[in-house]
């Protein structure tokens, strides 16, 4: 059988700075969802400072 989880790194854009995510494993196709646990990992990473005016979704990086 073959593995179809894949790790991934998303880069997000956060008032035009890159923003790293934590390695996130997922299965193929469901990228959507991956960024969705990206911006929570970045939401919680902020928690307490100023809240960012602009976060957009720039690339992800697929891990060996």
């Amino acid at each position: 059988m073959i593995n179809k989880k894949q790790k991934y790194i998303i880069t997000l854009s956060v008032d035009n700075r890159e923003w790293n995510s934590q390695p996130i494993e997922g299965e193929l196709g469901e990228l959507q969802t991956i960024i969705n646990e990206a911006l929570e990992q970045h939401r919680i990473s902020r928690f307490f400072t100023i809240r960012p005016k602009k976060v957009e979704f720039k690339r992800a990086t697929l891990l060996k």
